[in-house]
């Protein structure tokens, strides 16, 4: 596989990751108190 297919594929499965994450954090908050933006930012910083 080429380098960047290689990184297309992985920035795709990212985001779609990213999606599930934002779709499961809507559908919480409705039950649940939202947790703060600062928790979901912090993985992301280790992350990068």
């Amino acid at each position: 596989m080429k380098p960047i297919m290689w990184l297309s594929h992985y920035i795709f499965s990212f985001f779609t990751f990213l999606l599930t994450l934002i779709f499961v954090y809507y559908t919480t908050s409705l039950k649940f108190p939202p947790i703060e933006l600062k928790t979901l930012v912090k993985p992301l910083k280790w992350f990068w």
